[in-house]
């Protein structure tokens, strides 16, 4: 890499991890929508093999996640807007899935996931612009074996897909009549528990893989996670304050705005 290339790179690095953090907080998302895209494209500047540079994205996203989770997390705790019964009740079965998604993860075609990823964002951010949800019902959530099933799908997709869940732990959750601001705080926390894991997961399958550059340990490339850590994890506790300022109403058309956004980039990778 040319001494003009390492400067763009990490300004790139920062700009993205800086909106990746703050988007963490603010919608209780890990942030791989974000990381992700542009983690795909640094991989293919830098010439990695192209047969790894999708698994090494969504794996070194999941690794970043992690602490940018905490972080966030840390902040919606402590305003009292994480359910942690949800979260005692589908962290086991997120981990399940998480794991299950990241060790199987090479033999799923890319394609197919990421236009169906698209299609359920879509339909996802559809349902919740036109179908407001009454904060006055009773909230209660399904049963119990039904919500296991969901947290699993959730660990499971969210693995492949590199992200920490909360486009979907959201939107479950708001189905079932939990106030916005509970839902992005107890996703954010459930974002630890599929990021964590799925780190793991791909650190486990990529080991020993061949076309591996440096700077790699399984499909994680640790010179990324240093760089963009320290950027999300600042960023991610302003965002999460600032959802606690901001009306339920706006909160909503942010996070609506968010899926339209994160599927229109999916599908442009596509095609």
């Amino acid at each position: 890499m040319s001494e003009l290339e390492m400067p763009v790179l990490i300004a790139l690095f920062i700009l993205a991890g800086s909106v990746a953090g703050y988007m963490a907080g603010l919608l209780g998302i890990g942030g791989g929508a974000i990381l992700v895209p542009v983690l795909f494209q640094t991989f293919i500047f830098l010439g990695l093999h192209e047969a790894h540079q999708m698994h090494a994205a969504v794996a070194t996203s999941l690794t970043i996640i992690v602490l940018t989770s905490i972080q966030s997390g840390r902040v919606h705790y402590k305003n009292d807007a994480v359910d942690m019964t949800i979260v005692r009740q589908w962290a086991p079965f997120s981990v399940i899935g998480v794991v299950s998604g990241a060790l199987l993860a090479g033999y799923f075609n890319a394609e197919v996931l990421k236009i169906i990823f698209a299609i359920l964002t879509s339909l996802i951010a559809l349902n919740m612009m036109f179908n407001d949800v009454d904060e006055t019902l009773d909230g209660k959530m399904p049963i119990i074996w039904l919500q296991r099933g969901v947290a699993s799908m959730i660990g499971f997709f969210s693995a492949l897909m590199g992200i920490g869940g909360g486009a979907f732990s959201v939107t479950v959750m708001r189905l079932f009549g939990r106030p916005i601001h509970k839902a992005v705080g107890t996703a954010a926390v459930l974002g630890i528990f599929i990021a964590l894991p799925g780190s793991l997961g791909f650190v486990v399958s990529g080991w020993g893989k061949e076309g591996l550059a440096p700077y790699f340990l399984g499909y994680v490339n640790w010179l990324a996670v240093l760089l963009l850590i320290p950027v999300t994890t600042l960023t991610a506790p302003m965002g999460a304050r600032m959802a606690h300022r901001i009306d339920r109403k706006k909160l909503e058309k942010i996070f609506i705005f968010f899926l339209f956004l994160a599927s229109a980039r999916i599908l442009w990778s596509v095609f």
